[in-house]
């Protein structure tokens, strides 16, 4: 038989001793071979998954080519090694992004939540769609709002305490002393609600005081 012809034999495996002849068509060395130059370049690309489907569809075309299964074989061996340095890859990935998990919490226990964030800043460049991340970074956001309505509860309450005291202050005639309490709860919240109302029911008092301290005396309103 000619080395070159495309003819292969077969075993009949129902009839022993019996061989038949198949042969492949000038179309399917065509196509398959246009299928294997197309998983080559793939190959060439870095993508061998697109490679192995290539030759897999050339092994549907062309079935009896010779060089399918070294193909085969080749692009299953660097598939099943990509696939362990990528399973590698994203293990290690997790373990960094919990590392950072891990400080934003440590962070949050500090009441430092502005680090803690930057934290999983880090960790929403490796995977930006993580739901422990997202999870984490509401909760992180929500003790925010929480610290700043504390804040201004304990503003508030301070600003109604020094207000209480200036107005006992006045009632004892201590002029001075209430002035010097207004004064900390303007600095505090000059638009507080509690402030603005003393100052409407005692303004007058306190400037006639002021007045006479400067040798001033008012007319009566």
């Amino acid at each position: 038989m000619n080395t070159d012809s495309a003819n292969t034999l077969i075993s009949n495996k129902n009839t022993p001793g019996i061989q038949m002849s198949a042969r492949r068509t000038d179309e399917q060395i065509k196509n398959g071979g246009a299928l294997l130059k197309q998983a080559d370049r793939l190959v060439k690309e870095g993508n061998m998954r697109e490679a192995l489907l290539a030759v897999e569809s050339a092994r549907s075309v062309d079935p009896l080519n010779p060089y399918l299964d070294a193909y085969t074989a080749r692009l299953k061996s660097v598939v099943d090694s990509q696939s362990r340095s990528e399973k590698d890859e994203h293990d290690n990935e997790q373990k960094t992004i919990q590392a950072h998990i891990v400080k934003a919490q440590q962070l949050c226990l500090k009441a430092r939540y502005d680090s803690a964030l930057e934290e999983l800043s880090a960790a929403f460049l490796i995977d930006p769609s993580n739901q422990d991340l997202i999870r984490l970074k509401n909760e992180i956001k929500q003790a925010q709002e929480s610290k700043k309505d504390g804040s201004q509860t304990s503003i508030d309450h301070e600003i109604a305490t020094r207000v209480k005291s200036a107005e006992d202050m006045l009632g004892k005639g201590q002029f001075d002393d209430a002035i010097q309490q207004l004064t900390q709860a303007f600095i505090l919240n000059p638009v507080s609600d509690v402030l603005l109302d003393f100052e409407a029911k005692h303004l007058r008092t306190i400037r006639r005081h002021q007045e006479r301290r400067s040798g001033v005396h008012a007319v009566a309103a």
